[in-house]
């Protein structure tokens, strides 16, 4: 029969307290040893994009105010003395600076004009300047002609004009002696007091053949002044001008009883 071992109660409290001794051991060692060393520290730099517009630069620093200089004082003004009034000199003195006559002030002599050196003209130039001179008169002789010319043309023409008009007035005038005979022919006699005159505007073809006989002028009379109208009709066709530039359409004729006497004009 075996025997039951019996467990000695010393035992268990001895083993449970050698663990607990160990593992202080085991612990005072890790951090122990921990606390000794020492670990490198690594630097790491970040990076990270800045906003725009948070980062405001700082304002510059004033500008240092310039210290005002100071003012010069004002110097003293130094007193102006009045000038010593000069003694009076007796009247004697006075007479005798008066009669000294005072010196003649030489008149500066003028500068010798000192001679100018002539230049020479060129002959070229000589030359150029007569023949200038020889156009421009040949010009005022040109000119001088060609007015003469104009003007004795102009006198001309108008004594030319003239006689023309002369000769016009002449043949009208004898165109109209024409007319008013031819209607003297038809007019007979008329009893009238007096030498009353009486004007017709008389109206023609290029013919003479009378269009209209309008009185401008009565003579007072009545019965002389139809007689006169009637001559005048009668006369169709009247007679024509020598030179055709004397005809006119329209002429004004004048009659009266007894013409040639004062009063009576054509």
């Amino acid at each position: 029969m075996p025997f039951e071992r019996r467990a000695e109660p010393g035992k268990r409290k001895a083993l449970i307290l050698a663990i607990l001794v160990h593992l202080l051991l085991a612990i005072f060692l890790f951090f122990g040893i921990r606390w000794q060393t020492k670990h490198e520290a690594v630097e790491v730099e970040l990076w990270s994009d800045v906003p725009q517009g948070a980062y405001k630069p700082p304002p510059p620093p004033p500008e240092p105010k310039p210290v005002p200089k100071p003012e010069p004082k004002p110097e003293p003004k130094p007193e102006v003395k009045p000038d010593p009034k000069p003694a009076s000199k007796p009247d004697i003195v006075l007479k005798e600076e008066k009669k000294k006559p005072e010196p003649k002030k030489e008149e500066p002599k003028p500068e010798p004009k000192k001679e100018e050196k002539k230049l020479e003209t060129p002959d070229w130039q000589k030359e150029l300047e007569r023949d200038q001179r020889d156009l421009k008169q040949r010009q005022r002789e040109q000119a001088l002609k060609e007015q003469l010319s104009r003007e004795m043309n102009m006198q001309q023409a108008a004594g030319k004009e003239a006689a023309a008009a002369s000769s016009r007035s002449k043949g009208l005038a004898s165109y109209v002696d024409k007319i008013r005979a031819k209607v003297r022919g038809n007019l007979g006699f008329v009893s009238v007091s007096g030498n009353p005159t009486a004007k017709f505007l008389v109206t023609q073809l290029p013919s003479g053949e009378i269009i209209s006989a309008r009185m401008t002028r009565s003579s007072g009379v009545p019965a002389y002044d139809s007689a006169v109208e009637r001559a005048i009709m009668k006369s169709s066709p009247l007679p024509l001008p020598d030179d055709k530039s004397a005809f006119h359409r329209e002429l004004e004729l004048t009659f009266c009883p007894q013409e040639g006497t004062s009063g009576c004009s054509p």
